[in-house]
């Protein structure tokens, strides 16, 4: 088993080339790559969850930040079809993409105190209004959450 993750470009050679190759031991009953995609949207709402058992409280000092889920490469927008409602084109420090922002509010112990899945062509500053609670008296934000 390799001790280091291998730079992965994909959730199915993830699946299929590391998880499959090197942790049949401790998932003998793996599914098919395309049963597994079949059976996915049965988990989202035990994934919310466990999610929400990970959830810390504020602490009064807190860090937001966001970072870009792409859905596919730019040069597949147009024949996208599978989130084509939900998803959308936008800047992330990395240049242009396609899909969703995930932002989180982390504690200073490192703890997940909010998060929030918005389309990539939000501005960083709409969601905060919705993640902020009132234990938090200091929010440390970078600069695409500075708004007039």
């Amino acid at each position: 088993m390799p001790s280091i993750l291998p730079i992965i470009d994909d959730f199915k050679n993830f699946y299929t080339g590391y998880l499959a190759r090197f942790f049949k031991s401790e998932f003998p009953n793996l599914l098919s790559y395309t049963r597994f995609l079949e059976v996915m949207p049965n988990a989202v709402i035990p994934l919310c969850s466990y999610f929400s058992s990970l959830k810390s409280e504020a602490t009064g000092i807190e860090f937001i930040d966001s970072t870009s889920i792409k859905v596919c490469h730019n040069l597949r927008i147009p024949r996208h079809k599978t989130l084509s409602g939900l998803a959308s084109r936008g800047k992330g420090t990395m240049g242009w993409f396609y899909g969703f922002k995930l932002h989180l509010i982390v504690n200073h112990q490192g703890g997940i105190v909010a998060a929030k899945i918005t389309p990539a062509n939000v501005h960083d500053t709409k969601p905060v209004k919705e993640m902020v609670v009132n234990s938090m008296d200091k929010l440390y934000a970078d600069k695409g959450y500075i708004s007039k």
